[in-house]
């Protein structure tokens, strides 16, 4: 088997195999192996382009992949001169038309992506009259994903109030079991101090194991903030994350304009992936207390 000439896939990612066969019938219209043209005039008798990024995403593929080389770098792409190899060109369009044929397979057989949009709406805001099954209220959406996890819960949350209803709900996932995760920061201010303390004194020992706390706050020797968790997520038994700007606090879930998505599909592995990237170099928090049994 030859070895591929492609190494970045641009035109496979962008067009399918019946357009990527008329940019071939159109190179095989040269007699030569070389040619100097200009991309304008290249790519000129292709029907089925219609925009100018579309022409230049072909030139930037035969470019990238060595079956072009600039020879007139003008004002554009298209109004540059090239050197093309024919035959490399040729090669490349072969590969990325697999590459599309791949993408086309894998996309029949992924499921597909859906996206519900919450909201925290200001006061006087009625979000019923937007008429959309696709929209509904933050808080209330927010607590029935948690209250409706089965196996895991992992939650990147800046600050709690520790009296907020939510913050029950996230306690009673340990106590049925749920492995449960939660990256915050700064955990010895007060509101954090009172969350934690609610975890230690609710939570027998054993339920405190299914429970993994991480903080992620760091300064430099000034005191000055490095790194810190600011993203709020929300990923519930790998299928569903919720992705927004709302803290678990009074006013985030109450009174501000917050919003944020619910996604399923393949995009939850991604999340999820990332999230457990940045836990893992968190600094964890010991939960022992002697006062649980």
């Amino acid at each position: 088997m030859d070895d591929l000439v492609s190494t970045d896939f641009i035109i496979g990612a962008t067009f399918d195999e019946s357009l990527i066969e008329e940019i071939g019938i159109c190179l095989e219209g040269h007699c030569n192996s070389e040619v100097q043209i200009s991309g304008k005039e290249l790519l000129a008798p292709i029907q089925g382009l219609t925009s100018k990024v579309d022409y230049e995403k072909i030139l930037m593929g035969f470019v990238r992949n060595g079956g072009a080389e600039y020879l007139i770098d003008d004002s554009s792409m298209l109004e540059s001169t090239y050197l093309i190899d024919i035959d490399r060109c040729l090669k490349i369009l072969h590969e990325q038309a697999v590459a599309t044929r791949v993408l086309t397979l894998k996309s029949e057989h992924t499921d597909p992506t859906t996206v519900e949009t919450i909201v925290t709406a200001p006061q006087g805001v009625e979000l019923t009259k937007l008429a959309r099954p696709t929209i509904s209220s933050l808080p209330p959406r927010l607590r029935r994903l948690i209250l409706e996890a089965q196996s895991s819960v992992r939650i990147a949350n800046p600050y709690f109030d520790p009296n907020e209803t939510i913050v029950d709900d996230i306690i009673a996932l340990p106590r049925k079991g749920v492995k449960t995760k939660i990256l915050t920061r700064e955990v010895d201010i007060p509101d954090h101090v009172e969350t934690i303390n609610r975890f230690r004194d609710e939570l027998t020992d054993n339920q405190l194991d299914n429970l993994e706390l991480r903080d992620l706050f760091e300064t430099d020797t000034s005191g000055r903030q490095t790194t810190a968790t600011h993203a709020k997520i929300m990923i519930v038994d790998d299928t569903i994350a919720y992705l927004g700007s709302a803290n678990l606090t009074t006013t985030s879930l109450g009174s501000n304009f917050e919003i944020g998505a619910l996604i399923q599909g393949p995009p939850v592995d991604e999340v999820t992936a990332v999230f457990d990237m940045v836990f893992s170099t968190a600094e964890k928090i010991d939960f022992a207390s002697d006062s649980n049994g």
